[in-house]
């Protein structure tokens, strides 16, 4: 598994993961990005099944589709419900996979969802899954608050993947930090 991290300041939300995937106690791979650019304004994280990956790039070409036809930027909310029924419809292919989707659209501003392995998809201003994220939720709730700055916000997320990587040997190697917002 992983650690997958999504946390909303200010006007941004800022994504964080490891870069190790594992199977069992085997390691495959110590640099895998585990985060997906879908869009110039959605951004996803994943865990679990890296066959997502390629449930990923269907979607993108779907995003494309829509914003070749409509001259707008792909909203959010739509996005993380076409991963959503990705999820559900494939929950025995893609078992424990779970998202974090972020991004910004014309509709609305800045939007976490997180999207379980069931299918269920929850808009949230923090959200954490994977292995790893038994380990750090208790620290995540203790030290977020919605009014962080966006430094403040990025530490937190940083620190969390550290303490993870440090206490569940499924993560590991490098973080990833991804800045999601307008600007």
């Amino acid at each position: 598994m992983t650690i997958i991290i999504g946390a909303r300041s200010e006007n941004v939300i800022i994504l964080g993961t490891d870069s190790r995937i594992t199977a069992a106690s085997f390691i495959l791979h110590s640099e895998f990005s585990k985060i997906e650019k879908l869009s110039r304004n959605i951004y996803a994280a994943f865990c679990g099944c890296c066959s997502i990956t390629t449930e990923l790039d269907m979607i993108k070409n779907d995003l494309k589709m829509y914003e070749y036809r409509t001259h707008k930027d792909s909203l959010v909310f739509d996005a993380a419900n076409l991963i959503r029924n990705v999820i559900y419809k494939n929950r025995e292919k893609l078992h424990g996979t779970c998202l974090i989707v972020a991004g910004w659209d014309y509709k609305e501003d800045t939007q976490l969802y997180m999207i379980h392995s069931n299918g269920f998809l929850e808009r949230t201003s923090l959200a954490a899954a994977g292995s790893g994220s038994e380990i750090v939720e208790g620290f995540l709730q203790n030290r977020y608050n919605t009014d962080m700055s966006i430094n403040e916000c990025k530490s937190l997320v940083e620190e969390g993947i550290e303490l993870a990587i440090y206490n569940d040997t499924s993560c590991g190697g490098n973080k990833s930090i991804v800045i999601v917002g307008r600007d």
